[in-house]
């Protein structure tokens, strides 16, 4: 493949028209050159691959999908991504709220959802997931509004991977993770409540009742990243909202804590594929 034909292959098509599903945006996207940050979102991110292979791990293990598999990362879990072999990664995601998806899961009986963090093999699944986004897709590209068809479609997904999957067994490294998360946890709500302010590392050891070096590697062990590049990622994640309720991309720069227009544009596009113009646009046209 051609260096030319590399960077042509990468593209994200974003559809911001989803306050229609009820807590539910879509991506179709493809990359080669492109590398995704380490980044999170503050939805549950479901996703399937088209075509080619990726890895979605934000650390120095691997998390491999590929097609015929689904993936699935909780909600403020970082993760990141970038192409395997010599042709693109063409892929799929969802990206459903907290709310929604409990609401689902209670509704089927669940009274948590342990869906797993590897690559899961469902291709039944994950080819219905892959038509239905671009089923989506084409009605805004064609500026036919999303029927209660695809309304209802998005629910069957959803219901189907949490029927399939949502009861996936936790391991013993698992629970101890868990039971270590809740120390952590007043540390990370209080990063989360302040994510456009100036946090120190003190404060947040101290809400950990840990010493900051100890709390340091905890907290990278535990979410993936460290403190400050985790409260960095909260930043263009909100940014990111911001902008989908169409505040203009300068201001929402600032009250990000970007002094550097272009730099906070180079951040956001590291993290979601698209830049903030991209989604401005989104917005302006649905």
């Amino acid at each position: 493949m051609s260096q030319t034909n590399r960077l042509s292959a990468d593209f994200a098509h974003y559809s911001s028209a989803l306050n229609r599903l009820s807590g539910v945006e879509v991506m179709h996207a493809s990359f080669y050159s492109h590398r995704f940050a380490p980044h999170l979102h503050d939805a549950w991110s479901i996703g399937a691959v088209v075509s080619g292979i990726q890895d979605n791990a934000a650390d120095a293990h691997s998390n491999v999908i590929q097609e015929g598999q689904l993936v699935v990362t909780r909600p403020y879990r970082p993760h990141a991504g970038r192409a395997l072999g010599t042709t693109p990664c063409q892929y799929v995601m969802l990206y459903v709220s907290d709310a929604r998806l409990r609401q689902q899961a209670h509704s089927l009986g669940l009274d948590d959802i342990n869906l797993p963090a590897n690559a899961i093999p469902d291709r039944p699944i994950a080819q219905r997931l892959i038509a239905f986004v671009f089923d989506l897709l084409n009605c805004e590209r064609s500026g036919s509004p999303a029927d209660a068809s695809l309304n209802e479609e998005c629910g069957a997904i959803l219901d189907e991977i949490l029927l399939r999957h949502g009861n996936h067994a936790n391991s013993d490294d698992d629970l101890y993770a868990h039971r270590y998360e809740r120390r952590l946890y007043n540390s990370l709500q209080h990063l989360q409540s302040h994510w456009n302010e100036s946090v120190s590392l003190d404060e947040l050891a101290r809400r950990a009742a840990l010493s900051p070096a100890h709390f340091c590697r905890r907290f990278s062990q535990m979410y993936g990243l460290p403190p400050h590049r985790y409260q960095l990622v909260l930043r263009i994640v909100n940014a990111k909202r911001m902008l989908h309720d169409g505040e203009e991309i300068g201001r929402v720069a600032l009250q990000a804590g970007f002094s550097d227009h272009s730099h906070f544009g180079r951040q956001f596009k590291s993290c979601f594929g698209f830049s903030p113009g991209q989604l401005t646009r989104k917005v302006a046209d649905s």
